[in-house]
Order: structure tokens, then C-alpha cells, then sequence
């Protein structure tokens, strides 16, 4: 998308755990061949990406149990399908650094992030505990959609993430608040940040994020008009 004559930001839209996200980013890193990759990462998650043996450290580290349990469930499912939660953002981070393109980090410290949910009320955290521990850390919870056609290999379709960003919005508005909205808005001002250096940028962000950071970028460009 534009948001002004001398700068165009492509939004890709990945899954955490799609083979199909992986093999995207770097396709596209290597046909576009951008001014620069950004990718909804923190040095802190992109480290244990690099190395997930750490992963114990990084859980006593951060010690919240919301995102323990949904880091947990992301970790099963990737496992069923075979994909490293976030691989899609170390192979389009890896696929840049091959092809000697500025990779950034443009998502908010899950520390920080951590801090954030402790905004939220207990109301809706024991809501979000009982939903999580009903999955078991199975895909079990997703068998309501097979009449829809998901296929987790691959990134949702619009529909489902629309479908899914409005029962967050609604059921859990404050962790929307907190994983979704307030994330769009620093990634979106990091984005129009590397713009001032960068005039195309090639950024792969998850597709619940793509929706709200276009808006965002879209108001910028309008205020700049």
C-alpha cells in the first residue's frame, strides 16, 4: 500500500504456524527485492527463534501465564503440522540477510507486552484461562471450522480472520486491546519511521495485524496530504 508518493509499505499477511507463510517469504523477498524487510518480531523472541532450547528461560522470564498457555497452544499446533511457531519470520528474516537487504525488528518487547496484560481484568483473564486449558493444547478446538474449509497450512482466509478479530474484539476486548490493537499502532509508527530512510518496504506481520495497520498507514498518508 501508499501512504505517500515516496514511500510504498507492502503488508504481507503470514500464520505462525503455516508452511505456506514460510515458503512466501522468502519467494517474495527474492522477487521484490524491497529497500528493506520488517518483520513482528522483538530482538527477545527473534533470539529464541534462533535458539528455542531457551524456551524455558524465556517463559520464567516473562512469568505470565496468559501468554505461557497461548505460547503453549501456538507450540502444539505447530507441532502437529510441523512448523516452528514463527519460522515464517526467521526464514523472511534469513532470506533478507542472504540477499544482503536491512531486516527490522518492528513489533513491541514481549516483556513490555507481558507488562500490558496485567492491565487486564481478572474477569476476562479466567475467561481466557478456561477457554485455553478446554483446548488441550489440541486442534480440537478448531473442528467447529472444518465446514468452513480451514486448512492450517495455510494463511486464514480475510473471512476467518475478520470473523475471528470480532469475537476477540468482543469476548476479550481488553487482551484485543493489549495482543492486536496497541501492537498495530507501534508497528505502524516503526513502519512510517523506516520510511524516512526506506522507500519500500517489504513487511510480514500476522494477518490478524493487517486490517488495523492498514488503516493506520492509511490515516498517515491522509494527514501528510
Amino acid at each position: 500500500m501508499k501512504t505517500r508518493a515516496s514511500l510504498h509499505i507492502t503488508l504481507v499477511a503470514t500464520s505462525h504456524v503455516a508452511a505456506e507463510s514460510v515458503r512466501k517469504a522468502q519467494v517474495l523477498i527474492e522477487k521484490e527485492r524491497p529497500a528493506c524487510v520488517a518483520v513482528e518480531l522483538d530482538a527477545l523472541r527473534l533470539q529464541h527463534l534462533l535458539k528455542p532450547q531457551q524456551d524455558t528461560r524465556f517463559v520464567l522470564s516473562v512469568d505470565f501465564l496468559l501468554l505461557w498457555l497461548m505460547k503453549k497452544l501456538q507450540q502444539s499446533i505447530g507441532g502437529k503440522l510441523g512448523v516452528l511457531p514463527g519460522a515464517e519470520m526467521l526464514a523472511a528474516t534469513e532470506a533478507a540477510q542472504a540477499a544482503h537487504i536491512p531486516v527490522f525488528l518492528i513489533d513491541q518487547d514481549i516483556r513490555r507486552t507481558a507488562q500490558r496484560m496485567q492491565t487486564i481484568g481478572w474477569k476476562e483473564k479466567t475467561k481466557l484461562i478456561v477457554l485455553l486449558l478446554r483446548t488441550g493444547f489440541s486442534l480440537s478446538f478448531l473442528k467447529l471450522h472444518k465446514g468452513k474449509g480451514v486448512d492450517l497450512t495455510k494463511v486464514p482466509a480475510d473471512e476467518l480472520v475478520a470473523e475471528a478479530i470480532t469475537y476477540l474484539k468482543i469476548q476479550f476486548p481488553r487482551l484485543y486491546g493489549v495482543l492486536v490493537g496497541e501492537r498495530d499502532r507501534i508497528m505502524a509508527a516503526n513502519l512510517l519511521s523506516l520510511g524516512e530512510t526506506y522507500p519500500n518496504i517489504l513487511a510480514f506481520v500476522g494477518a490478524g495485524h493487517v486490517k488495523g495497520m492498514k488503516k493506520l498507514l492509511a490515516g498517515n498518508a491522509r494527514k501528510k496530504e
